[in-house]
């Protein structure tokens, strides 16, 4: 999988994940897996985990709906990011021919996990918000970090040792790019570029 991790800091956001991507024995480093999307006037951060066929189609998915929306609270872009994935659902249980229970049973059955945190900032107040392909339901952070991937625990640990939303971006910035680092040591599916 890999380590996407977001904190919210006293002076904005910080999101980090690695670039590496693992299909069975084979890895490959270079791949983007965040991604700035405008959602009317607020750029919204996208991180992603998982399978990257169906996190990219979540994406194109988002990009589409994203672009003719005009958000002006945390709940109108939480809205936007469950429409897209419903929207996202309902074409892959198209393709498929599938029940939304015949889904649900495939996507475990095939172990396909997708995870993707948003991070954004409207006015002051900074959020991050985190949505699961087999859960679909966009989630607000309970605290002021998120970190998933198969380096998640690790992720958090540290994050939730070293950090903590009072902590200046510029700091953060640095203790992101150490932790995803430590995670890349540790995590055989974390490698590559850290990016932030």
């Amino acid at each position: 999988m890999t380590l996407i991790l977001g904190v919210i800091c006293n002076d904005g956001i910080v999101m980090a994940c690695d670039s590496q991507v693992t299909m069975g024995d084979s890895k490959f480093t270079g791949a983007t897996k965040l991604h700035p999307i405008r959602f009317g006037k607020i750029t919204v951060l996208v991180a992603e985990a998982g399978s990257r066929t169906y996190t990219a189609n979540y994406i194109r998915t988002l990009k589409v709906i994203a672009k003719r929306s005009n958000p002006e609270t945390e709940q109108d872009i939480a809205d936007i990011i469950q429409s897209a994935m419903n929207e996202f659902r309902k074409s892959l249980r198209r393709v498929h021919g599938y029940t939304s229970e015949a889904l649900a049973r495939f996507l475990i059955k095939q172990d396909i996990n997708c995870v993707l945190l948003f991070g954004f900032q409207i006015g002051w107040k900074s959020s991050l918000v985190t949505m699961d392909i087999h859960e679909s339901i966009c989630r607000f952070a309970d605290s002021h970090f998120q970190a998933h991937g198969t380096g998640a625990l690790l992720g958090e640990y540290l994050l939730k040792e070293y950090t903590n939303s009072q902590l200046s971006r510029q700091l953060v910035l640095a203790m992101a790019v150490q932790i995803a680092g430590v995670a890349k040591q540790n995590d055989i599916f974390c490698g590559g570029n850290t990016v932030v």
